[in-house]
């Protein structure tokens, strides 16, 4: 079985960018048997410009796994110029071929690599919350700052699985707290 050659994937691309029902919105009743029928007269055409021949129905399939592999070559581009803090310019393999790239218009990106500015929840470090108090002046800020360092001394010194520390901290803690609420 011979593979599409690139002109058979850009006539496909093309006819597929113009049509929404084929692309995968179902636009009201009978959506099924028209786009059943699209697919067959798009394969017809495709056909014709040589190479592969295929049903409408295989057609479908290939134009959905080229979207998952040009989907895949994205996400590893992206992961390796991620990776090298955008130094060196990706390997050859790496680099996306036009029929990838307009591919990648029927693909919502952020689902490739994410939202862009948004950080990953299990990127983040845990912050000490301490939202319930409503402090005005800058004394107030300092105790706040005060608490939240005591409160990841404490945690870090957790870890240690020692609880003599974790003891003398936790005292620590409690004097300082009494001592900081004495200033405000």
């Amino acid at each position: 079985m011979t593979d599409p050659s690139e002109r058979q994937w850009m006539a496909l691309l093309d006819a597929v960018a113009m049509d929404r029902e084929m692309q995968g919105e179902f636009l009201g009743p009978g959506a099924v048997g028209r786009v059943t029928a699209k697919w067959e007269t798009l394969a017809a055409h495709v056909n014709s410009l040589g190479g592969a021949f295929k049903t409408g129905d295989k057609w479908r399939e290939a134009f959905n796994n080229l979207k998952n592999r040009a989907k895949r070559q994205y996400a590893d581009r992206s992961r390796y110029l991620r990776g090298t803090g955008g130094g060196p310019p990706a390997p050859s393999a790496l680099g996306l071929c036009p029929v990838y790239q307009k591919a990648l218009n029927f693909v919502q990106l952020h689902q490739v690599i994410g939202q862009q500015g948004v950080v990953a929840p299990l990127q983040t470090q845990p912050r000490c919350s301490v939202s319930f108090l409503t402090w005005r002046n800058q004394r107030s800020r300092d105790l706040v700052e005060a608490i939240q360092l005591l409160t990841a001394t404490i945690s870090s010194m957790v870890i240690a699985i020692d609880t003599k520390p974790l003891e003398d901290a936790v005292d620590k803690f409690v004097k300082a707290v009494e001592t900081l609420s004495k200033l405000s």
